[in-house]
């Protein structure tokens, strides 16, 4: 390797003309033998690690505090200036490595997929795509300055949406529809707006699938996504299965949550409270708290998780609480330079935080565990597996939350997780298919769009709640969503990685053991494989046939059965 490009990438200081520098020098690098093929890789991936830890930084900043101006620009600045320079430069190095025989055979031998991520990359790479997919993005980052902004005023108190979402779990249900009603009604003031982005950011990626010769953006999206080992049409069948054989579990979820309420109709604000009438589930009372007793039920699982929850405190890489202007939602970012993760999430003290604590640090423990890997390419794992370590590490931590709950909280929780399961995997198809429509019917109205969504989400909604005086709350529920506006397409992956999920706990219940090792084993290899590949590697199996979507569905049923005995 070239010691001193590789330091001088190192000590760059990141402006628009030393990044175009930097790429220039790589595309005079000779590749002549496998030698010079594998250090042009490594110094691919210095440059590209240093490019992702920048922006990581720039996002994380942007995401504490939407509020701050400084942090805004600084990100834009990164994206419209820095990304397309950096997007040009590797577009001519996937170029390179193509035209050179040896790059070619040694990429076929040794790294097959990311030869044809290269192919794919090269073939949809269009120069006048950059400037818009640069606005794009900054658009896109409109939705969490619109959102992060709500509140709820009750009580005497101003309320983030996210503490308001935690006073649904109260028992008492005048108090429930009051501040459902008010949260609708600020999300209802932003309607417009909200509107109002979708249609702009629809024109970009409409003109992007254009200039790179697709009809329309979902066709696009799906091979930029590297979706290799699936098609749209595999897609549209598993809306299908999920329908058939998911929504009718989330109907007997609700039918006995009715049940249960003594209640003649179920309303949306009845849907996060204990169907018993029990206080909510109080999983701890400050971050510190969520911190420790996190620590302690990850290390009982895997001792890394728990050395890896130290590691990510002592370095700063944690931003849990909630708070006013602070971005919606919850991530793991990889800071591949500081071989560390950062987990950002906005948590009120509710049984969700513990879950999503566990969903985003499956997510590091995966990058932590692949982060050893030689090359970039290899890191960057695909979303579907992504996915399947987070979900995953939600069901397998399930059985260790003592460290939150006494005994019988503990049973209502894990109750309540594998409820969710039911009815959240008919939200993601719902989500998923409303893309669909959107995509391929980029001229329409406003009114339009919400019938569209209203269509498809009836489909999935659980038939057995009742939105008479909330209607509204059902018209723009896909409002909520901040993949459709930030990362669109990004979602079908969370049913695949569910159903992965499933058939792993199901595995872990018989043979805990043995499915850590496979699980882990999997997530050490990243990206460097085909996915179908990876779950097998895990002991999973990839596919969306109906038997498999039956058995797996059974096994939910089956789950929730006795655990409502």
């Amino acid at each position: 390797m070239n010691e001193s490009l590789q330091n001088k990438i190192e000590q760059l200081e990141l402006t628009p003309e030393n990044v175009g520098e930097m790429f220039r020098l790589l595309q005079l690098y000779s590749i002549t033998n496998i030698a010079e093929v594998e250090s042009l890789l490594h110094l691919r991936t210095a440059i590209t690690e240093r490019l992702s830890q920048e922006m990581a930084e720039r996002y994380i900043a942007f995401a504490k505090n939407t509020a701050d101006t400084h942090a805004r620009e600084s990100l834009d600045f990164f994206v419209e200036e820095i990304e397309p320079i950096a997007q040009e430069g590797d577009n001519t190095l996937d170029a390179l490595l193509l035209k050179s025989k040896v790059a070619v055979d040694y990429l076929s031998s040794n790294a097959p997929l990311y030869l044809q991520q290269l192919q794919r990359r090269v073939e949809l790479f269009r120069t006048p795509n950059l400037a818009i997919m640069a606005e794009e993005e900054v658009l896109s980052q409109s939705y969490a300055e619109i959102v992060a902004a709500l509140t709820v005023e009750y009580g005497g108190k101003s309320h983030t949406m996210q503490e308001a979402s935690a006073l649904l779990e109260l028992t008492d249900r005048g108090i429930r529809q009051d501040i459902y009603l008010l949260m609708l009604q600020q999300r209802l003031s932003v309607t417009a707006r909200l509107h109002d982005l979708m249609d702009e950011l629809l024109k970009l990626r409409y003109r992007i699938a254009v200039n790179a010769g697709f009809k329309n953006y979902r066709d696009y999206r799906h091979l930029e996504l590297e979706r290799f080992s699936y098609t749209v049409a595999d897609v549209q069948a598993l809306h299908k299965l999920i329908e058939k054989y998911f929504v009718p579990i989330a109907d007997r979820v609700m039918v006995r949550r009715k049940r249960l309420m003594n209640v003649d109709e179920l309303k949306p604000w009845d849907l996060d409270v204990d169907a018993t009438g029990t206080a909510p589930l109080n999983p701890f009372y400050r971050v510190e708290e969520l911190v420790q007793s996190g620590r302690s039920a990850l290390e009982s699982i895997d001792p890394r998780l728990g050395e890896l929850v130290d590691r990510m405190v002592a370095a700063g890489h944690m931003d849990l609480d909630n708070r006013l202007g602070k971005a919606p939602g919850a991530f793991s970012y990889p800071l591949p330079r500081s071989k560390s993760s950062f987990l950002f999430m906005n948590a009120t003290g509710v049984y969700d935080d513990v879950v999503t604590f566990m969903h985003e640090m499956g997510h590091a423990l995966h990058e932590q565990l692949s982060g050893g890997l030689p090359y970039s390419f290899q890191k960057d794992m695909p979303m579907e597996v992504a996915e399947l370590a987070s979900m995953s590490m939600e069901l397998v931590s399930s059985s260790k939350w003592d460290c939150f709950y006494g005994d019988l909280e503990h049973k209502r929780a894990k109750v309540r997780l594998l409820e969710e399961v039911a009815v959240t995997l008919p939200w993601i198809v719902a989500v998923d298919e409303f893309q669909h429509w959107l995509y391929t019917h980029p001229e329409h109205s406003h009114s339009e769009r919400d019938g569209a969504w209203t269509k498809v989400y009836r489909k999935y909604a659980s038939h057995e709640v009742s939105w008479l005086g909330a209607e509204e709350g059902f018209v723009f529920a896909w409002q909520r969503q901040l993949h459709i506006f930030e990362d669109p397409f990004y979602y079908i992956e969370y049913a695949i990685a569910q159903l992965g999920a499933l058939e792993l706990f199901k595995q872990f219940i018989q043979s805990p053991k043995e499915t850590l090792v496979r699980f882990t084993e999997a997530l050490e290899v990243g990206g460097s494989l085909p996915m179908e590949d990876i779950y097998a590697k895990a002991g999973l199996s990839f596919s969306f046939s109906e038997e498999r979507i039956a058995l797996l569905a059974n096994f939910l049923e089956e789950q929730l059965a006795s655990l409502w005995e």
